[in-house]
C-alpha cells in the first residue's frame, strides 16, 4: 500500500508557507502536489491559463495536460483563490527563478524533492 507521504509533507509545507506569508511559494507547492505538472512548466504558468478550476497548459511535447479521460486537471478552490491573491495586478503567478523556490523548500524540508511530487501523483492516479 502506498502511503502518499510526500503529498502530506507538501501540504504541511504549503500550510507553513501560508502562515509565514509566502503565498507564491505556497501556490507552487500546492500546484505541484495537486497536478502532475513539471516544475519548469508550472513556473511559466499564467493566471489566464487557469480557466475556473481547470488548468489548460501544454506539456513538454505540445499536448495539453489531461487525465485518462482527456479532461484537463483540476485544482481546488482554495488553491485557485491563493493563486489569484498572488501578484494581483499581473497575469504572471511566479516571479522568481526555480532555484529560489527549491532552496526555500529544502530549507524547511530537506528530504522533500519537488520533482518527486509529480512521480507520486502519477503513481497515485494512473491505474
Amino acid at each position: 500500500m502506498y502511503g502518499y507521504t510526500k503529498a502530506r509533507r507538501a501540504k504541511r509545507l504549503m500550510r507553513l508557507f501560508i502562515e509565514k506569508g509566502w503565498q507564491e511559494e505556497a501556490a507552487l507547492i500546492g500546484l505541484l502536489y495537486q497536478t502532475p505538472i513539471r516544475i519548469r512548466e508550472a513556473l511559466q504558468l499564467k493566471k489566464s491559463d487557469i480557466d475556473g478550476r481547470e488548468i489548460a497548459v501544454s506539456g513538454e511535447f505540445g499536448a495539453c495536460y489531461a487525465d485518462q479521460n482527456g479532461k484537463p486537471y483540476r485544482i481546488t478552490r482554495q488553491l485557485r483563490n491563493l493563486i489569484d491573491s498572488v501578484n494581483k495586478n499581473s497575469d504572471t503567478i511566479f516571479t522568481k527563478k526555480m532555484n529560489s523556490y527549491v532552496l526555500k523548500c529544502n530549507r524547511y524540508d530537506r528530504t522533500l524533492r519537488l520533482h518527486e511530487l509529480r512521480r507520486e501523483y502519477i503513481v497515485r492516479h494512473v491505474p
